[in-house]
């Protein structure tokens, strides 16, 4: 017993304050989110696409960039405005950028990177340019097509930080002094989220998993000395419960009412490095997104609509069961169109999907149907108004597959690994358990858990320090 007390009191004075750090950066982080650029947000910015300005076709753009075979397809094509001129994107192993009026290339500079950010974020002075591989704030996987990325500094009141593709024009990020500032205390703090650790993503995810693991144990041996120590019926002397007295008592009751808390916190905190790769997201392989899309498609097959929604102010092509769909965004919508009249299509049907979904796997299907508004435990659509489809198999993994029946595309995908992830990890750290609704009463609820948190781990260092001192 001598040694269980000893390691809890070393390990709570090592490890105590990043436990703090990690209560209180978590509330930070209910409030202030890691600075991202949502769809919505970009779609809010973008001109209205204008039918006659474009005066080429995706095939002819895509064959006017050099180096390019005339076999190959791209794996995505977007048609929006840049600059009050109709552009193409093309993603490949990075994305490119041809002018649609002109089917000339699109040329990124300094210059038209301030054009863009400007347009964007208006400012009377642009404080500083430069070209960037990364930096604190521009992570994120979904920015890596587009690098190296121009970052425009604004001298504007919010102190903006607008991110260019260097490939494309677009703006991909966008942030704020007052998002910086937060973050600090937030995420970064949370994630231990430093640019030159987490530059080497294998090395910061064992920075975080072994201290994270040693403050479990740390947590368990707590509530185990608490038990032992807590007396229910034959109580300590002047009818206590506990032995301790002032702090110490606080860090014993606390602790033993929600030390378990706690734990739940820092393990599910540890499963999100996925350790020894137990549980993880599901992801669509290669594989299944090949079935899905069907055959390779002929650049023929992508073709201009006559005419589109004026509101329109994004096209997006597809691949879906071998046939190209053309996409259109809307601001408040996405919607399916003719890919030669231009005239909005409907949903697929049950189906309709049924019949790709088959090819997916060697399983069988035990159900397809549609999803509540509500959505599962599983998923939650986005958007309320887009129609999603959820196809469950049967085997060994239970697979299942969240399809939105507007634009065929596959939004989710789970599994029993990632079903267990999503209790283990998304439902314990974030208390996102279904029915616990509106935000406001998850965020009440989190803020007071942390506070009986901060108690117990506060309280304790004290008691260590104070112990530490004496020894002294």
């Amino acid at each position: 017993m001598r040694y269980l007390y000893l390691t809890h009191r070393w390990l709570g004075l090592i490890l105590g304050p990043l436990v703090v750090l990690w209560l209180l950066s978590g509330v930070v982080m209910l409030f202030v989110s890691y600075p991202s650029l949502t769809n919505e947000e970009q779609l809010g910015h973008l001109q209205t696409l204008q039918r006659d300005l474009v005066k080429v076709s995706p095939e002819t753009a895509w064959h006017s960039i050099s180096g390019q075979s005339l076999e190959t397809t791209p794996i995505k094509i977007q048609l929006e405005m840049q600059q009050s001129r109709p552009v193409y994107y093309f993603l490949t192993d990075h994305w490119r950028a041809v002018w649609a009026d002109s089917g000339s290339r699109v040329v990124i500079d300094g210059e038209m990177a301030i054009r863009n950010a400007l347009a964007f974020q208006p400012a009377e002075h642009v404080s500083k340019v430069s070209l960037i591989a990364l930096d604190q704030w521009s992570f994120s996987g979904r920015l890596n097509p587009h690098r190296p990325l121009y970052k425009v500094s604004l001298d504007n009141d919010s102190k903006s930080e607008i991110y260019i593709s260097s490939r494309t024009g677009q703006v991909v990020l966008e942030t704020s002094r007052h998002e910086r500032f937060w973050n600090w205390l937030g995420s970064i703090t949370h994630w231990v989220y430093f640019t030159e650790l987490r530059a080497n993503r294998e090395v910061w995810r064992q920075v975080i998993l072994w201290p994270a693991g040693f403050a479990i144990a740390l947590s368990a041996i707590g509530i185990w000395i608490g038990i032992l120590r807590m007396r229910l019926a034959s109580r300590y002397s002047r009818n206590r419960h506990t032995p301790y007295r002032g702090l110490m008592r606080i860090h014993h009751v606390a602790g033993y009412a929600l030390g378990l808390i706690l734990f739940t916190w820092l393990f599910s905190g540890w499963l999100s490095m996925t350790p020894l790769n137990w549980l993880s997201d599901r992801s669509l392989s290669d594989q299944e997104l090949h079935k899905w899309q069907g055959q390779p498609v002929s650049l023929d097959d992508y073709r201009l609509p006559d005419h589109f929604s004026a509101e329109t102010k994004l096209l997006e092509w597809t691949s879906f069961s071998g046939k190209v769909g053309v996409i259109s965004h809307l601001l408040d919508k996405t919607q399916r169109i003719d890919a030669v009249s231009g005239n909005a299509l409907p949903a697929y049907t049950l189906q309709q999907l049924q019949a790709a979904v088959r090819n997916l796997k060697t399983a069988s299907l035990t159900s397809i149907e549609w999803l509540p508004e509500q959505g599962d435990a599983y998923y939650t659509p986005e958007n309320k108004h887009l129609p999603i489809v959820r196809a469950s198999f049967a085997g060994d993994s239970n697979v299942s597959y969240y399809i939105n029946a507007v634009t065929g595309e596959i939004v989710s995908s789970q599994d029993t690994r990632s079903r267990s992830y999503r209790w283990l990890f998304t439902a314990l750290h974030t208390w996102n358990f279904p029915g616990i609704e509106p935000q406001f009463w998850r965020r009440l609820l989190i803020i007071m858990l942390s506070i009986a948190g901060l108690a117990i781990s506060l309280t304790g260092l004290y008691y260590g320090f104070k112990r530490l001192a004496l020894q002294r």
